[in-house]
Order: structure tokens, then C-alpha cells, then sequence
């Protein structure tokens, strides 16, 4: 057993405090529930307050922020639950806020420098530094929620989810009434910064004093990134290319159709992807927890990795999903909203089988096999590319239908990886035993 299982099973009997895994999901998932009902309950009004081309502009910051933000923590945040003090959890805490910090003014120059290939001439101006504050807001809420995480706090954690939501409707909301040009970015940057003052008020966050002595001292912060760089450098690369490949059309669809289509692309995005990441988020958490403590062998006839009615009953919810967007859609956005009916069709099927993928990459990450994962990943966002590059003139239905074929093969095989590499493993050991 390796030391990283062994530590996480340290951690897990520790901070759950013998709590039943249903438990845990139940608390993460209720807040995360009901976050995510309260911002599709925004969507309605705020489609009505804002120009479409707003959400294609928020896509635009909030696809490049959050892929700053994965670099920009270095994954620090997930690795606090491994050290057994938390002097030195501390520790990780301030080498992520560095990085983050480092990482957002370095990003900030570069898109600067770009702004124009990357925003067009009317965008340029205010968007690298909107990006980059996003990224950094971001990046500061990984690591409190981290932090939460490596105590065990989960009941904390799904408190500050809703918190987090209803923070950003209400910004958002405001700065609609008061007619504040880019009001749906801002608000969504002053609900992450506020989110995360709340932690610190609340003593939900690391002494300041703690973090601040270990930030003086750069030689102890480069030595946690060395001693880390599975989450550090391989980490960070495999989360990045992951994200990118959701994120990408995100950031894409603005730039090739402009932010009126971009904007409709944004919202069929929001109402088929939110649920299944925040649910999975939840579902991803409390997986590292369950497969950290199992063998190759267990993990290969572990229920959540077994096809079967689970199986089933998503793809229904997909091909419902699918067949309702384009009616369902218009209905509660509005008539401008149509063309996001028919994209959220295909976004959903596509949603649908990403969260089949799930505990398969979490097992990716739990038995450090990210280099598997990180290969079907790069491959993806490479056909990605070709098709934004090759197919430019296609319209944008046909656009999403030929992502959304692509990332349904991306999460297939990412299964079909994950139990041919256990198969091996589980046959080698046998082998080896006899």
C-alpha cells in the first residue's frame, strides 16, 4: 500500500469521525442541491435583465479564469488532506495562495499582451485583468474549501455553497437594477471574494498569522512544491487539460460566432453542465475518500465502477434531457433564448456520460495513473481545436453536436482505460501470487 493511501486513510478516520459515507454525501449534496436551484431559479430573471451578449462575455472570463485557476493553486488545495499536522497543512495552504497570487499577475501580462487575439477590439481593454482577478477569486475559495476538507468540515462546506450562490445572485442581481455595463462579471467576482471573507471571519480559514510566516519564507514554499509535484506539476497538468476541454467551446463559441451566439452557448452550458459538476463535485469528493482505502482488486469489482441500473437510469435522464431542452428552454428564458434550447440538447448528452466517468477518474487520481487519463485528455482537446480551426463556417448546432460526439468518446474511453489498466494490474498480482 502506497504511503499516499495509507496517509488519506489516516485523514479519513480522523475527520469523518466515523460518520457513514451516506452521511457526508447527503451534506454535500443537499448544499450543493440547493445552490445549484437557486442559480437556475436566478437564470430566468437574469436573462431577462441582461443582453444575451453579457453571458457571452461572462463565458469568455469565467472559462479563461477557471483554467487559470487550476494552475493557479497547483493543486495545493487537494493535497492538504494528506499531511498529517496542520502546521504543515498551514504550509500548503500558503504555497498555494502564493502560486495563485504569482500565477494571476503572470497571466494578467500575458493576456494583456494578447488581449486583442484573444477578446477582439471592443473586449481588450478591461477583460485580461477581469480574468485574471476571477482566477485569482477562484483560486482563493479552492483552498478554504480545501482547508474545510482536510478537517473533515463538510457540514461547513455545504453551509458556504449556498452562501457562495446566493452571494452571487444578489451582486448580480443589483448590478442589473443599477444598469452596470459587464454587472453579471462583477457580480460573479465580488460572490467569490465575499464567499471567502466569510470563511475568514468566521474562523473557517487558517490563522493569518500562520500563513503569513510561512509566505516570508520562499525556500519552505518551493520545497512543499517540489515534495508535492504529483499535484504540483502532473497534477496540475492533468487537471488543466481536463477543464479545458469543458471550458474550451465556452471560451471559443464567443470568439468564432461573437458573444450574442457565445451568450447562448453560455446558457444552455450553465443549466446542462451546473447540476452535473456540482453534484459530481460532491460524488468526486466523498470517491477519493471510499477508493483511497481499497486495493486494486476491490476497486475493480466495486459497485460504483459496475455497470448496471445506475448506469441505465443516467443515460435516460441524458436522452430525456436531450429531448426536453429545445421545448423546456425557451419557455423559461424567453423567445431570444431558442437557439440555447436546441445546443443544451446536445450539452446534456454529453454532460450525461461525463458523469458516468466520474469514479473512473477519481480512481485515475487515486492510483496516481493521471498520465493515462492526461493522454485521452490531450487527444481530445486536440480534435477540439481541429474542429474550431477546420470548421469554421459549420453553424453553431452542428458545431455543438460534433463536441458533444467527441466528448462522449472521450468519457468511454476514459472507462475503457481505467478497467483495462485494472484488469492488468488484478491479473499481474494474481500471477505474481501464485
Amino acid at each position: 500500500m502506497s504511503k499516499v493511501v495509507r496517509m488519506s486513510q489516516d485523514i479519513i478516520s480522523r475527520n469523518i469521525h466515523k460518520k457513514s459515507t451516506l452521511n457526508v454525501v447527503g451534506l454535500l449534496i443537499s448544499g450543493s442541491a440547493l445552490a445549484q436551484i437557486l442559480q437556475l431559479l436566478s437564470q430566468s430573471f437574469l436573462a431577462r435583465l441582461y443582453d444575451v451578449s453579457q453571458f457571452g462575455i461572462l463565458a469568455q472570463v469565467s472559462s479563461a479564469g477557471s483554467i487559470i485557476a487550476v494552475a493557479g493553486t497547483l493543486q495545493m488545495h487537494q493535497a492538504m488532506v494528506l499531511p498529517r499536522s496542520e502546521e504543515e497543512s498551514c504550509d500548503l495552504f500558503a504555497t498555494g495562495f502564493f502560486a495563485s497570487t504569482l500565477i494571476a499577475v503572470i497571466f494578467f501580462f500575458a493576456f494583456s499582451y494578447w488581449k486583442v487575439d484573444l477578446f477582439g477590439d471592443t473586449l481588450s481593454n478591461l477583460l485580461p485583468l477581469l480574468c485574471s482577478v476571477f482566477a485569482l477569486g477562484l483560486c482563493y475559495g479552492y483552498l478554504l474549501r480545501g482547508w474545510q476538507t482536510a478537517r473533515g468540515n463538510f457540514k461547513v462546506l455545504s453551509i458556504f455553497t449556498v452562501i457562495h450562490a446566493i452571494c452571487i445572485i444578489l451582486f448580480q442581481i443589483g448590478m442589473g437594477f443599477l444598469e452596470v455595463d459587464k454587472g453579471l462579471i462583477y457580480g460573479v467576482l465580488i460572490g467569490e471574494f465575499v464567499t471567502s471573507l466569510f470563511f475568514i471571519i468566521f474562523r473557517y480559514a487558517p490563522r493569518i498569522s500562520s500563513v503569513s510566516a510561512s509566505l516570508i519564507q520562499p525556500r519552505k514554499i518551493f520545497n512543499y512544491i517540489k515534495s508535492y509535484y504529483q499535484f504540483s506539476f502532473i497534477g496540475t497538468i492533468q487537471e488543466l487539460v481536463s477543464l479545458s476541454v469543458l471550458m474550451f467551446p465556452l471560451f471559443m463559441f464567443s470568439m468564432m460566432y461573437g458573444t450574442e451566439i457565445g451568450g447562448q452557448y453560455a446558457m444552455a452550458h450553465r443549466f446542462a453542465w451546473a447540476p452535473v459538476l456540482l453534484v459530481g463535485n460532491a460524488f468526486t469528493q466523498i470517491s477519493f475518500y471510499t477508493f483511497s482505502g481499497l486495493s486494486i482488486k476491490e476497486l475493480k469489482v466495486f459497485p460504483t465502477l459496475k455497470f448496471g441500473k445506475r448506469t441505465f437510469a443516467i443515460l435516460c435522464v441524458g436522452g430525456a434531457g436531450a429531448l426536453i431542452f429545445p421545448i423546456i428552454l425557451p419557455l423559461i428564458l424567453g423567445k431570444k433564448w431558442l437557439l440555447a434550447g436546441e445546443l443544451g440538447g446536445w450539452v446534456s448528452i454529453w454532460a450525461v456520460f461525463f458523469f458516468l466517468s466520474i469514479p473512473y477518474r477519481v480512481c485515475y487520481r487515486v492510483l496516481q495513473w493521471q498520465f493515462a487519463q492526461l493522454i485521452v485528455d490531450g487527444i481530445i482537446l486536440l480534435c477540439q481545436f481541429i474542429l474550431f480551426h477546420n470548421l469554421s463556417k459549420i453553424s453553431p448546432v452542428v458545431m455543438m453536436c460534433c463536441l458533444a460526439i467527441v466528448g462522449i468518446f472521450q468519457n468511454i474511453i476514459m472507462i475503457i482505460v481505467m478497467r483495462f489498466l485494472l484488469s492488468i494490474h488484478v491479473r499481474k498480482s494474481l500471477t505474481f501470487t501464485v
